[in-house]
């Protein structure tokens, strides 16, 4: 099953043309022992939007179940969620950091930490590029991982484990046809990112069906609670990814079991949350089988794209993986 982000650059590298642009693709491996996965690794692939082609250029780099990847805001380096359950004998997953050639696509290692807890899921890299949050969604927390000179990454500065009481597994209002798989058996962290400004750090845990809001130190990479720390969504809902509004003011939920777009403001001053709207991501009607995934924020739009898995792109990887997660595609100028 493919996994992951995918990062695009435009331009002529590796000699595609200039309409062209590449990308990297993380997928799910077999590993750990059991996965269904198939892929390798992180892959390089051509995408031609004109022709809306998509076409594997190679394996990039080899590494366990990358389901999730971001990139350095210098475009310099990759990081990789390992989604494991065990590293080093430890339970816990973990997260790997890349070197780019900007030139030829190909990736280096640099290292590979602990992520602070079991099947990280997702990551994000602060904006000022000196730390990387990780979603630990089956030891339902949240890591903060230092970037040392050179891109590679130190050990946790910082691990916040979500608590709470358990919620029914399904929205009283889920509609029909849903084949969610996030559970409500514990605390499930699925996404975290700081806001625009980086003062704020966000994390969406679909167990507890809640929304953590902290403080974010940069000097220390520690995290705080905001006041309040959380904002409960409907129970059952399973709030999965956010996204911010360019101007930073407002917030972009969606729930994968409800099927909604909840609408958050934001205090300024003390980061909390403020419900505004909920809007339903189905016509009327709609009875056939269905999954939210991710909710992305293009320039220009005035609302936000909610991307459904189902209706999905099977790319040929040489190793039968499919159904492509979200894709954050960001640009860079080879060379």
């Amino acid at each position: 099953m493919l996994g992951a982000a995918a990062l695009a650059a435009t331009g002529s590298a590796l000699g595609a043309p200039r309409s062209s642009m590449f990308a990297y693709v993380g997928t799910y491996t077999d590993q750990p022992p059991g996965t269904r996965g198939h892929g390798e690794g992180i892959y390089l692939i051509r995408l031609d939007p004109a022709q809306a082609r998509l076409e594997t250029v190679k394996l990039a780099a080899r590494t366990p179940s990358p389901s999730w990847i971001a990139l350095s805001p210098d475009r310099r380096f990759l990081y990789a969620a390992n989604e494991l359950d065990e590293y080093a004998g430890a339970k816990s997953g973990s997260v790997s950091a890349f070197a780019i050639d900007r030139l030829s696509g190909a990736l280096r290692p640099l290292n590979t930490v602990a992520s602070g807890g079991g099947a990280p899921a997702h990551l994000s890299v602060h904006p000022s590029g000196r730390f990387i949050l990780v979603a630990n969604y089956g030891g339902g927390s949240v890591a903060v991982l230092p970037v040392e000179p050179g891109g590679s990454l130190g050990a946790a500065v910082d691990l916040q484990t979500d608590a709470g009481p358990r919620n029914p597994d399904r929205a009283a209002d889920e509609p029909p046809g849903n084949f969610a798989e996030s559970d409500h058996s514990a605390a499930h962290v699925h996404m975290v990112a700081a806001d625009p400004t980086g003062r704020f750090v966000v994390a969406s845990d679909a167990g507890l069906d809640r929304l953590y809001v902290w403080r974010f130190d940069l000097s220390t990479g520690k995290l705080a609670p905001a006041d309040p720390p959380f904002v409960a969504v409907e129970p059952g809902s399973a709030p999965r990814h956010f996204v911010f509004h360019p101007n930073g003011r407002l917030l972009y939920s969606l729930t994968e079991h409800e099927g909604r777009v909840l609408v958050f403001g934001r205090d300024a001053q003390g980061g909390g949350l403020i419900p505004l709207q909920s809007v339903s991501v189905l016509p009327p009607g709609f009875g056939r089988q269905h999954r939210r995934g991710r909710a992305a924020y293009q320039p220009g739009w005035t609302v936000p794209l909610c991307r459904q898995p189902p209706a999905r792109h099977d790319l040929d990887l040489g190793a039968g993986a499919r159904w492509p997660r979200p894709v954050d595609r960001r640009g860079f100028d080879p060379g």
